[in-house]
């Protein structure tokens, strides 16, 4: 336990490429989520037309029940 030893202990190319694998997982696996997040937020604009039409149609034949404004279904249980 003792003496003259002089042992450096590194991570080497190992954990270099360790670090680089993950770092390089995380940048696609954030790509991916900006792309589908992306996607998300223009389907909810072409969707917003839509609602509003149907909610003005919904108000001239029939009045908006609870259930129908429960966007989670809470008033079902």
């Amino acid at each position: 336990m003792g003496g003259n030893e002089s042992v450096e202990v590194t991570a080497g190319i190992w954990g270099f490429l360790v670090l680089f694998g993950l770092a390089l997982a995380c940048w696609f696996l954030f790509r991916s989520m900006n792309a589908h997040l992306r996607k998300m937020t223009f389907q909810q604009r072409e969707q917003v037309p839509e609602n509003t039409r149907t909610a003005g149609a919904r108000s001239e034949e029939s009045p908006v029940t609870p259930e129908d404004d429960d966007p989670i279904g809470s008033a079902r249980h």
